[in-house]
């Protein structure tokens, strides 16, 4: 009985061996599920990095374009405080029909009635 001990022994220890070889490949297999599942969520962040810095370079773009319209009303503001309007409306009269003048400053004190030229 020797041989067929030994026959049950090998079929034993084979049986050990595929067991061991399952648990080897669904460990494997669960890594690599774990490697995919990581992969598409490292694409999801590279993608969402990338629409927001889209976004801040328009949320940039936006704000510069809005600091240059600002100077440029600042600019004719302060070239109509000094000149006058720009447009052909008539300035308002100062009490006795004199026209006023907008010299510089704010308020006030900045109209300034002076004779018409």
């Amino acid at each position: 009985m020797t041989g067929e001990t030994t026959l049950k022994e090998v079929i034993h220890r084979l049986g050990k061996a595929i067991e061991g070889l399952e648990s080897a490949v669904a460990a494997k297999l669960e890594h690599e599920r774990d490697y995919s599942e990581s992969e598409a969520e490292v694409q999801r962040m590279n993608a969402d990095r990338s629409r927001l810095a889209q976004e801040l370079d328009n949320s940039e773009a936006r704000a510069e374009q809005r600091e240059a319209d600002s100077q440029s009303c600042s600019q004719v503001s302060e070239r109509e405080l000094v000149h006058g309007p720009s447009s052909r409306l008539p300035m308002p009269r100062a009490p006795g029909g004199r026209e006023r003048r907008i010299v510089a400053g704010y308020g006030p004190e900045a109209a300034v009635a002076q004779p018409a030229f």
